[in-house]
């Protein structure tokens, strides 16, 4: 079989962009001395994935791939963090991609005679960029700032506080009486870490001139917060002339409809109106309420949780007073006012977007209804990376997911996905075009191998191992509320001694967490394992095709020939990494790190796979 390998830079556009301007590299990279490796996975099953890495040489006799070197046709973005993928072909076939990442090392060396210069290339897959920065940030206090407000509260402000501090704009708020508003003691968003602010008997206020946006036919405008009340309602927010003349806008909580949210314009000229959600709002629980004003398509849209009202058509026109004022909870213009407490006030020249809002209720908890995928979508975009670079493989198994925790505490984005793929006990991984991926657990459950293995593809001796490596016989799930699920095997611990792990997951449904419990301790005496072999596939092009046309991590091959005497004649093994190398005089070898493959996992109502005990196992 005659194997080629293309090698291709983005040179001249950013990492992320999604159309990368490729420049192919194929002809300078030295494939007689040195070979191309890529290396993808994890050693076993319940490691993590590392960041998948890949190692070439380019031939630099003529300084092209020297970095600052102004005579380079690639001057000047021969720089770390270039976007680079390889692929493989065999004869005159499809490539198939292997490998989509990062330079992150660019030496070039000279021979002593200078004649021959070359540049050994690494680089690494998008895991290895979400491992490095630190959440810094609470993600919530975070996704508020990325939505660019004017003016922005947290009200989380310690209990000596006498005013709110504004967190990004200058506008100043002012309680009146003085104590009307209280910090430090009351609860806002439960998954932030932060307290709200209380106002009781009371308004914050602010005048002269900081006015935050002027009312037009054509000005976008937007308000959010999150509120709490048990009974009666709020003026979350009054904007205009004082004393109610002309110009003003009213936000409620309650405006004489039981319970729901209202945001009514009365501008001095224009149509104004009122818009309107139904949801209730007055009921002692957090609510998240947003009003979205989009002035060129003149229509106002009230949001609570997440689920918007009817857009209301009205155009607005520019206010008569010199000296606006911006009131939260102004007895005067609300007709049924009560104690409530407000987290996160947020004022906006801009129409803020559906997803913008739906991730504010995310991350509060407010919507905890996710499957792993969802999941995995909406914690990817706050790890900001593109949705063309995201992607989910099989069905997501059954999760009760609790709410997202996003107090920014040293984690990294990695950590944050980790998390994810390790309530759903899945796997994740970059793939080989570059994706993000989260492989769902139901990929395991009774695949059918992809390929088999025969004796004359085996480069190196295959190995049986017998030993404790993998052992669990006591293994305790403590769910999201805090409680232990242990799963105990008593005949295991008689035999081999205790082998004892344990977890703490998001889990919210308590059979779940026993699941996983039982999941992960393993049977009474371990079997004999093969954890890794090495095949030569430049003889075998349909074997070598019909791998890549997989994904190979997670998959599972058949492993034959083996003699008689061998422990079994034939195995299934799941791939959990693996390093393929290619040169015209090394050939093209894959070394993969293999654990028995998850098979006869009970499946309801199937004649073979449905008799639980005696052919099936239990998986979460």
């Amino acid at each position: 079989m005659t194997l080629s390998v293309k090698v291709e830079i983005a040179f001249a556009t950013d990492p992320d962009d999604t159309s990368p301007a490729w420049t192919d590299v194929s002809a300078y990279v030295d494939v007689a001395s040195a070979t191309v490796d890529v290396t993808r996975g994890r050693g076993d099953q319940y490691s993590n994935v590392q960041p998948s890495t890949a190692a070439f040489t380019l031939d630099n006799s003529d300084g092209r791939f020297t970095p600052g070197y102004a005579s380079s046709p690639y001057y000047p973005n021969v720089v770390l963090g270039k976007r680079v993928r390889i692929s493989f072909r065999k004869g005159v076939g499809t490539w198939r991609p292997r490998f989509d990442g990062f330079i992150d090392s660019w030496p070039t060396s000279w021979e002593p005679t200078g004649r021959l210069a070359t540049a050994a290339v690494t680089a690494v897959d998008r895991l290895n960029r979400l491992g490095r920065g630190k959440v810094a940030d609470n993600l919530l206090v975070k996704s508020f700032k990325d939505s660019n407000p004017v003016n922005y509260w947290t009200l989380g402000d310690d209990s000596a506080a006498t005013a709110p501090a504004n967190t990004v704009g200058a506008m100043t708020l002012v309680a009146s009486p003085a104590g009307a508003l209280t910090f430090g003691d009351a609860i806002g968003v439960p998954t932030d870490g932060l307290t709200a602010g209380r106002l009781a008997d009371g308004i914050l206020f602010t005048g002269g001139t900081q006015q935050y946006f002027a009312f037009s036919s054509t000005q976008s405008f937007s308000f959010e917060c999150f509120y709490t009340a048990a009974a009666g309602g709020a003026n979350l927010l009054f904007y205009g002339a004082p004393l109610g003349s002309s110009d003003n806008l009213f936000i409620r909580a309650n405006d004489g409809i039981a319970n729901q949210v209202t945001a009514q314009f009365l501008p001095n000229a224009g149509t104004g109106g009122t818009a309107t959600n139904t949801a209730v709002v007055n009921d002692g629980k957090l609510h998240h309420i947003a009003v979205v004003c989009n002035g060129p398509a003149a229509t106002v849209t009230v949001y609570v949780d997440g689920v918007a009202g009817t857009p209301v058509s009205m155009t607005f026109g520019t206010p008569s007073s010199v000296d606006p004022i911006y009131e939260v909870g102004n007895a005067l213009h609300s007709t049924s006012y009560t104690d409530f407490t407000l987290a996160h006030v947020a004022l906006y020249a801009s129409a803020l977007s559906a997803g913008e809002i739906a991730k504010r209720t995310v991350l509060a908890g407010l919507s905890t209804a996710d499957d792993s995928a969802a999941r995995w979508a909406r914690v990817a975009d706050i790890a900001g990376i593109p949705s063309a670079f995201v992607a989910t493989v099989g069905a997501p198994g059954t999760v009760s997911m609790g709410a997202l925790d996003v107090q920014g505490d040293g984690r990294t984005y990695e950590d944050l996905l980790e998390a994810t793929a390790a309530l759903e006990s899945g796997t994740m991984f970059v793939s080989t075009t570059g994706v993000l991926t989260l492989q769902m657990r139901t990929v395991r459950y009774n695949q059918v191998p992809v390929a088999t293995l025969a004796l004359d593809d085996y480069e190196a001796d295959l190995t049986f191992l017998l030993d404790y490596k993998g052992l669990v016989n006591d293994f305790t799930t403590t769910d999201g509320h805090g409680d232990q699920h242990r799963y105990v095997d008593a005949a295991s611990i008689v035999a081999n001694g205790l082998y004892n792990d344990d977890v703490t997951l998001d889990l919210m449904d308590p059979a779940q967490a026993e699941a996983y419990s039982q999941m992960r301790v393993t049977t009474a005496q371990p079997a004999p394992r093969i954890s890794t072999f090495t095949a030569q596939l430049l003889a075998n092009e349909t074997l070598a095709d019909t791998l890549w046309q997989s994904e190979l991590l997670g998959q599972s091959v058949v492993i034959s020939g083996l003699p008689s005497t061998a422990p079994a004649t034939s195995v299934t093994v799941e791939i959990q990494g693996y390093t393929e190398s290619f040169s015209p005089l090394s050939g093209y070898t894959l070394q993969a790190n293999t654990t028995p493959a998850l098979a006869a996992v009970w499946k309801l109502g199937d004649a073979v796979l449905g008799v639980l005990g005696s052919t099936t196992r239990l998986a979460y």
